[in-house]
């Protein structure tokens, strides 16, 4: 899938009013749909905006216990999604 398509998925869920805070099992661990999001190889500073603006909490933990800031600083993003992130 390309980028594009992905926000327009994302885009439809929000617009839908998806919980975006739900709990979720992805490979035996407990997330939020904004941490998966974080984990994505390719994340977009306007996917994460999408989230952000629409009251995804930005504190939540995992089994981990991170937040989708700890799971950010794993990986290389640009200053604009950091940015954006900090902003919220």
């Amino acid at each position: 899938m390309n980028e594009e398509i992905d926000f327009d998925v994302l885009k439809l869920l929000v617009e839908q009013k998806s919980d975006l805070n739900v709990m979720k099992t992805s490979k035996n661990k407990l997330e939020s749909p904004l941490q998966l999001l974080c984990k994505r190889k390719k994340l977009s500073d306007k996917m994460l905006k999408l989230f952000l603006m629409n009251k995804s909490d930005v504190n939540v933990r995992n089994e981990q216990n991170e937040t989708p800031l700890h799971i950010l600083s794993k990986i290389d993003l640009s200053f604009e999604v950091l940015n954006s992130f900090i902003e919220s």
